[in-house]
């Protein structure tokens, strides 16, 4: 009546499924095999060979497997990781025989370890050799749990029940667990290439966020890591 209007603002933020912004990251195992490779680690932009160093150290190996059928990688291996990955070929366990193996420093030595051009012939192997890796250079991503709602990899009840009948839980380093395990040769109740799937879908689902060093310059990732979100595995 008086002439005058009223005007109102409105602003609306919207969030899209699977944009939560967790403090995890991940990189591929063709990553972990390009020595030409720089990822932001610890707020400075490292080659592949010296973030490796540091992961890596004497005290502090990667072993896969278990029980008599395992292969440690330890202080010196570095450069052999990026000889052997990425890797490929079937998912399975590890030989039966192959005993508890060493990878020998400078030599890179791997006697009766399956390789196809040098490379690890087993993905199974390679996944969780990149896990392994992912897990000391994302220190948080252990303890993500894969039920987080919006998390990039999420798992359906089947998969939840099965880490359960296991006596794990739901988190990456359960996931871990449960590779080695299988490549140990016990029986998980799982396919090797279920397994495998899980592995791959983590290493795959957190890339992108190990970049930030507050800067705009080339990162030398593989480009190779395509994601594959939100596609539950079948453990079957």
């Amino acid at each position: 009546e008086d002439g005058c209007e009223t005007t109102c603002h409105i602003t609306l933020e919207c969030q899209g499924e699977g944009d939560d912004d967790f403090d995890v990251c991940t990189v591929t195992q063709g990553y972990w095999g390009n020595d030409g490779g720089k990822k932001c680690f610890e707020g400075q932009k490292m080659g592949t060979l010296a973030i490796l160093e540091e992961l890596i150290t004497p005290g502090s190996p990667i072993v896969l497997g278990g029980g008599g059928r395992s292969i440690t990688f330890g202080d010196g291996t570095e450069a052999c990781i990026i000889q052997l990955l990425p890797g490929g070929g079937t998912p399975q366990a590890l030989p039966s025989n192959l005993g508890n193996l060493s990878v020998a420093s400078g030599s890179c030595q791997v006697t009766g370890l399956p390789l196809k051009n040098g490379r690890i012939n087993n993905n199974l192997l390679a996944q969780a050799l990149t896990l392994a890796l992912n897990l000391r250079f994302s220190s948080e991503l252990g303890d993500f749990d894969l039920t987080t709602p919006g998390s990039p990899v999420p798992l359906n009840s089947t998969w939840e029940d099965k880490l359960d009948d296991l006596g794990l839980g739901t988190t990456v380093n359960d996931v871990l667990e449960l590779a080695n395990r299988a490549l140990a040769g016990e029986d998980v109740g799982l396919s090797y290439s279920a397994v495998n799937d899980l592995l791959s879908r983590i290493n795959e689902g957190f890339e992108g966020g190990c970049d930030d060093c507050g800067d705009d310059d080339e990162n030398g990732d593989d480009a190779s890591g395509v994601s594959l979100l939100g596609n539950d595995p079948n453990p079957f």
